[in-house]
């Protein structure tokens, strides 16, 4: 399962026409781990729905806050955990996870070959206006799944500031594209955006 990450809905998140930006994907994977209560920082227990897969120990599980997509809490398996179960036994939490919170394991990307991807609709068949791949994808943290995608002022607007892209809501994904495991690791909304100062 991929994680839902919207792009240019956040409070301090805006994608303008016309410039450069990173945008930075927490890359999850696996069934959804959801929490039934609220797990303090530095608890050693996760109170859980029943796990859908189960999950070897060291294994990781990023819970975001409310399904923004962002960085959230690692939480790192201190013993493993079978289908059904009910508890994850963790290190000690960086940071509180709230009840109803998702989680998705955590998968090492080194040596994944990706590409990211934006379109006017959710749809395959609906056109493709931006793709990034090489070295405009890079892995940040492989371990942690963390992956930054780089776009410059030319995807949006040309060389004389007419856009190229208008402002709107279109539909972005990040995929792994090795041969034999291609997956869709984010997807979501992109919200572009026009700026008071073009």
């Amino acid at each position: 399962m991929s994680m839902e990450q919207p792009i240019g809905f956040g409070v301090d998140e805006g994608w303008f026409a016309g410039e450069d930006k990173t945008f930075r994907f927490y890359v999850g994977t696996g069934e959804v781990v959801e929490t039934r209560e609220t797990a303090q920082k530095d608890a050693t227990q996760i109170l859980v729905k029943p796990l859908k897969e189960a999950l070897i120990s060291g294994a990781k599980v990023r819970f975001n806050a409310g399904g923004d997509g962002g960085a959230g809490v690692l939480a790192t398996l201190s013993s493993a955990a079978a289908v059904g179960d009910m508890t994850l036994a963790v290190t000690a939490l960086p940071g509180a996870v709230q009840a109803t919170h998702k989680g998705y394991r955590v998968d090492n990307v080194n040596g994944f070959a990706l590409a990211w991807t934006v379109r006017e609709g959710a749809y395959e068949s609906a056109p493709v206006l931006i793709t990034k791949s090489g070295a405009s994808v890079i892995i940040v943290d492989g371990p942690e799944g963390v992956v930054d995608v780089v776009t410059v002022d030319d995807d949006t607007v040309d060389g004389t500031g007419a856009l190229l892209l208008p402002p709107g809501t279109y539909q972005h994904a990040l995929k792994r594209t090795d041969g034999g495991a291609e997956t869709v690791l984010a997807y979501g909304p992109a919200k572009l955006q026009l700026s008071a100062a073009r």
